[in-house]
């Protein structure tokens, strides 16, 4: 490779000996010999890279997930005569991949791999270097797939799709050393992922799902926009969406390759890859954000009456949002002033939002911003009207308010059919990309050579390693269905409150082993239990005695019983002898219901109740837990009476916010 890292001397550069970029020698000149020898004698590259096949790190790992999901979604489609009923989880519930099955183009023994491509900035202060790109494979069950160690690296991306091709074409032998076979294995490049820089060089077209949509502009102006104006006729996003497929724009993109006219096909320059996927994580987590925020606040490049914020309105709002923070579960994963960006916008926009935005927004605009939110954590049509909405609501067909339609706008409209084609956004979304850039990042040790350190850092990477199994906690219990108690624990059964008491008798009651009214039980208790999730809850006896600002309060979880949704404040857990049996139960103050009336104009997302503690305790099963979940103090709720005296249902209340993407890890639809 050049000396400068400018190429590879590969592909259409193998025949050359100087960089076309730097002018700089392929070879070490041989200094004993005369000018005009050099050339001939040199044989010692300068430089040189290490390739990382994706063949031989096929070979060296079992993935029996992808046949098993397989037959299972096959069965459903047979007894329901084609119609999928249950949600989309996978990349394998998606319309491409089950045609593909059904027409007989998949073996049992095939890969299905994600190529995901960004480019990296390796050091704070300058702008991304390189381009570095990985495999996920999705034969991998998604509780494994994204682990650092699942993740597997590549080289240079002409050498890495050359090799892809010729397994493609030749196939790949595999030893299954549970069944003592040798089969073989056609690769599959699923799905080709990047964030919008990056996919601008890969795609070279307007729009990544190469939509019919005509692009309007200013007058006078070359930029275009997704927006209504110009001299083109209105769109109907609902219709173009309905009737557009991935076939009818993969046929298009072929036809219009034989026009070299940009403003008539929005091809720049042809691309190899058609196989192109949303990247919900920069879509949502800065993109969205970034237009809605500053168009708010009037700073975007718009008129001084367009601003929706005024005065210390902003200020107050950023001090709630830091007031929330000892109320964010650990399990969250970050503070909101972490500095993962990406992941804080996700909390602040869509979690925290709702309720924070509430008596700040104007009420129109607050109902649209809740349709995104809504639209988002169920990826259904709410996607297409929040566009066609924003187009009314902030353009209002001024020529001078088109730029405000960018294609953050438009995109998400596309979410709801990418999901039936090729299943949920979170599985091919550049979380993973940018992750594995954070860790190859961390582990550069020699940072006078980055390049050639962390080219190293790729090929142990791909070495594989023994995953040693998961040893049980020291002081744990663990059950059946996935969930964990786990330390501290009493010393000693100590008695609890009349009104815990009376919970745990009726728990006794309905199992069928009453007790008497006058007995006041003595328990052990448990101070955490950990959820088939990951998600660990604690409770109200250990946290109750840490100081707010040195805490973030995780007791809080949402249970479900009798198929409706409750959230409770966990007091603590015990294992509670029921007949010869032993059951993992938790005692709970449960919140009150939440105000219907903000739930229907929020588009269900502004979940505000009341709570007073111990009025209503209750002990159930824990497997009835199924998240942790943030509640955190309403200080907007008072904005429902807009100058009118508040009756008292102002106090005591709390607003509810769960951790984005959480479906996902129980491989649900999100």
């Amino acid at each position: 490779m050049c000396i400068n890292s400018c190429i590879g001397f590969t592909g259409p550069f193998a025949e050359l000996d100087i960089c076309p970029y730097c002018g700089e020698f392929r070879y070490e000149p041989d200094e004993e010999s005369t000018s005009s020898q050099k050339k001939a004698k040199a044989s010692k590259p300068r430089k040189q890279f290490c390739t990382i096949p994706i063949g031989p790190q096929l070979q060296a790992l079992c993935m029996d997930y992808r046949k098993t999901y397989t037959e299972h979604i096959l069965k459903e489609l047979d007894e329901n005569e084609g119609i999928k009923i249950s949600p989309y989880e996978d990349f394998f519930d998606g319309s491409e991949y089950l045609k593909k099955v059904l027409n007989g183009d998949v073996g049992d023994g095939d890969v299905f791999l994600v190529l995901s491509i960004d480019g990296a900035q390796l050091y704070r202060y300058k702008k991304s270097e390189c381009w570095i790109y990985i495999w996920v494979i999705l034969d991998h069950s998604p509780d494994t797939r994204y682990k650092k160690h699942a993740v597997l690296p590549d080289s240079f991306i002409f050498p890495g799709l050359y090799h892809l091709s010729a397994l493609q074409k030749e196939g790949l032998h595999i030893w299954n050393a549970d069944t003592d076979e040798i089969f073989l294995c056609y690769p599959h490049l699923a799905l080709v992922t990047a964030d919008g820089p990056a996919m601008a060089m890969l795609s070279r077209i307007h729009c990544r799902f190469y939509c019919p949509i005509i692009g309007r502009h200013k007058p006078g102006h070359a930029q275009y926009y997704p927006a209504p104006g110009c001299d083109h006729d209105d769109v109907d996003l609902q219709d173009l969406l309905h009737s557009m497929d991935s076939n009818e724009a993969s046929a298009r993109y072929l036809k219009n390759l034989l026009r070299v006219n940009r403003l008539a096909t929005g091809i720049v320059k042809p691309s190899i890859f058609s196989l192109f996927a949303a990247d919900i994580m920069h879509l949502f987590s800065l993109n969205s954000p970034d237009l809605m925020i500053p168009l708010w606040r009037g700073k975007f490049d718009c008129e001084k009456t367009d601003n929706l914020l005024q005065g210390n309105t902003w200020k107050e709002h950023g001090k709630a949002v830091a007031s929330c923070t000892p109320y964010m579960p650990g399990s969250f994963d970050q503070k909101i002033n972490s500095g993962y960006k990406a992941w804080e916008f996700l909390l602040y926009f869509y979690g925290l939002g709702p309720c924070l935005f509430f008596g700040v927004l104007p009420d129109k605009y607050w109902e649209h911003y809740c349709k995104s939110v809504r639209a988002l954590n169920e990826s259904n049509i709410l996607f297409t009207k929040f566009s066609d909405e924003f187009e009314s609501l902030y353009v209002q067909r001024r020529t001078d308010r088109i730029h405000f339609v960018r294609p953050s706008i438009h995109t998400p409209s596309h979410i709801p059919f990418e999901t039936i084609r090729v299943g949920p956004g979170a599985i091919y979304s550049q979380w993973t990309m940018e992750r594995t850039i954070g860790n190859l990042g961390e582990e550069i040790k020699q940072h006078a050579n980055p390049y050639a350190n962390i080219s190293q850092r790729g090929v142990r990477r791909s070495i594989p390693d023994l995953i040693p199994a998961e040893a049980p906690v020291h002081g744990s219990r663990e059950f059946d269905n996935g969930y964990i108690f786990l330390a501290a624990t009493d010393t000693a059964a100590r008695e609890v409150t009349a009104l815990e008491a009376q919970a745990i008798r009726q728990y006794y009651l309905t199992a069928g082993d009453p007790q008497s009214e006058s007995w006041i039980p003595k328990v052990v208790r448990w101070a955490r239990v950990k959820l088939p999730n990951g998600q660990i809850a604690r409770s109200r006896w250990k946290e109750d005695v840490m100081a707010l600002n040195s805490i973030r309060i995780s007791r809080n979880v949402k249970i479900l019983l009798d198929g409706k949704e409750h959230i409770a404040e966990v007091h603590f857990y015990l294992l509670l002898k029921v007949g010869l049996d032993v059951h993992p139960i938790a005692v709970a103050s449960f919140y009150g219901l939440p105000d219907k009336e903000l739930l229907r104009r929020s588009h269900q997302t502004y979940y505000t109740v009341q709570h007073h503690c111990d009025a209503d305790v209750r002990a159930f099963s824990v497997d009835k837990i199924d998240s942790v979940v943030m509640m955190a103090p309403d200080l907007q709720y008072v904005s429902v009476f807009k100058g009118r005296e508040a009756d008292g249902t102002e106090r005591n209340r709390w607003f509810k916010m769960q951790k984005p993407g959480l479906k996902v890890s129980r491989g649900q639809l999100y």
